[in-house]
């Protein structure tokens, strides 16, 4: 079940599957308003769907064309489908204004509202706030009734797994209902609380609020840690509003503004236009493409950037990608290296068509897949297939800087021509000693090295002194998952294991045999 879950999800960008999940919840309530399972008209549910989808289309449309940018084919999209899930549902006649009013200000939000070419606020919020200010009309949270809030937390849980931004949400859901309750709850009886928690979990905004618009990618903060915070000071800046501001009305909403706004002060955000200088073919299905950056990009051996490359009609999986930074720090040039399917992806395709001179934007450096601080520590890497690419930027760094460390590199193909960077290994084996382990599904007649997937025999074969090792697990996400549950199923602590996945590729790169 897991590993056909962890396909389904790698199929798609996170933003292709937001869509997807926000209009199967307008398509389920208006199936349930036609059975009568939800008090609402499915005429209204459809009128302010329309409404709230050509508004932010045709206003998006117009502020991209006057900024002269190309327009973001998914993000005009989710905030529309946010605010039809929001507000009303209403009939034409009492809907149309204000949620024409509230897609103009989210719209306007990404393009004017914005710092180092990233929109600060949550769009949906401020077409909210805005519409109430201008109009009287706010929003009804109608999605957070049931049977709709069982549909949305799981559908939402989902989204937090893939972007793994679930953790944040669940922190913003306990730190709201403590404090909540601590502020609200004390001296009540236990059955007004007990309605009161009735409330707040099965017929209130709080899970679509937490699970959909809390961890938006583009307003919060990237760091798990700062995310975390990030979560608790909006919990508790929208439980101050409702207790101690109650005139003020949309809580939610406003602790969200003023969230964004400190994520903005406390995470830096660099952004950065690649010029390609050159391609080049490293194996059959693998290539190697090198970028000058601009500004320089300082970053640590194992990070990686979020690549948008707009073009035309793409596909499911969208204009965005996560790439691991392949150069080392040492390199002047920044290297992106990537596998093609026979079919690729349109954002592939668009890749592969570029162009020297032409530019890709690069934003939010990211991961903490990096080397430990102690240089003693041994470690090995593990990587399967394309998951050789934040291994090529530590070993390369080891040996631009000299520096030493006891390394086992495991490295595992499906053919001995998908084994890339090998040069630089053999140079890393002279100058530091990197002991090298290659591991081919399909090997020539000729082949040396281990034949068929990585296993435990392999593992314990090469790697002396099992528990003592810090174990860098890189590839396939099904692999990835897969051999850390091997390694600790073979005593391997899991605080001994850091990982770094690859979605979207297959795993055919380990047996347990």
């Amino acid at each position: 079940m897991r590993p056909a879950l962890t396909k389904f999800l790698g199929s798609m960008t996170m933003y292709a599957l937001m869509v997807r999940f926000l209009a199967g919840m307008l398509a389920i309530a208006f199936v349930l308003a036609l059975a009568d399972k939800v008090p609402f008209e499915a005429s209204a549910i459809a009128t302010t769907t329309l409404v709230s989808v050509v508004s932010c289309y045709v206003f998006n449309l117009l502020l991209a064309r006057f900024f002269k940018v190309r327009p973001n084919p998914e993000s005009w999209l989710i905030s529309s489908l946010i605010l039809a899930l929001i507000v009303g549902p209403a009939s034409l006649s009492a809907s149309w204004l204000p949620l024409l009013i509230a897609a103009a200000a989210a719209m306007a939000s990404k393009y004017l509202l914005r710092f180092k070419s990233r929109h600060i606020f949550n769009p949906a919020a401020v077409g909210v706030v805005t519409m109430y200010l201008t109009t009287g009309t706010g929003a009804s949270w109608w999605i957070g009734v049931m049977p709709l809030t069982v549909l949305v937390v799981a559908g939402a849980i989902l989204i937090g797994y893939k972007i793994r931004r679930l953790k944040m949400a669940v922190v913003y859901i306990v730190a709201f209902l403590l404090l909540f309750f601590t502020l609200n709850g004390t001296g009540l009886p236990l059955s007004d609380n007990a309605k009161l928690i009735e409330g707040l979990l099965l017929n209130s905004p709080l899970f679509f609020f937490a699970l959909v618009m809390l961890p938006e990618p583009a307003t919060s903060p990237a760091n798990h840690r700062l995310g975390y915070a990030y979560a608790v000071l909006i919990a508790f800046g929208g439980v101050a509003i409702q207790r101690f501001l109650p005139s003020i009305p949309y809580s939610l909403e406003l602790s969200l503004l003023l969230g964004n706004i400190l994520a903005r002060v406390v995470e830096k955000i660099d952004y950065f236009t690649m010029t390609l200088v050159k391609q080049d073919k490293l194996a059959p299905t693998i290539e190697l493409f090198t970028f000058e950056p601009q500004p320089k990009v300082n970053f640590v051996p194992g990070q990686f950037l979020e690549w948008t490359l707009p073009h035309s009609s793409p596909d499911s999986r969208g204009v965005r990608r996560w790439f691991t930074i392949s150069s080392s720090p040492t390199e002047k040039l920044l290297l992106l290296t990537t596998r093609f399917a026979d079919k690729s992806s349109s954002f592939k395709t668009a890749l592969r068509a570029l162009k020297p001179h032409q530019q890709v934007f690069a934003r939010g450096l990211e991961g903490d897949f990096v080397m430990p601080s102690d240089k003693t520590k041994p470690l090995v890497f593990i990587a399967g297939g394309i998951g050789i690419t934040p291994f090529r930027s530590m070993i390369k760094y080891l040996v631009d800087s000299g520096e030493r460390r006891d390394i086992i590199l495991i490295y595992a193909t499906k053919t001995a021509e998908d084994l890339v960077f090998m040069d630089l290994f053999h140079e890393a084996s002279e100058a530091f000693g990197l002991k090298i382990v290659t591991v081919v599904s399909n090997p020539p007649e000729n082949w040396s090295g281990y034949k068929g997937q990585i296993s435990p025999a392999v593992i314990k074969e090469e790697v002396p002194d099992l528990l003592s090792q810090l174990f860098y697990v890189s590839g396939p996400e099904p692999m990835v998952e897969a051999l850390s549950q091997l390694l600790g199923e073979m005593g391997v602590p899991r605080s001994n294991i850091r990982q770094d996945f690859f979605p979207g590729y297959t795993n055919d790169l380990l047996t347990k045999k």
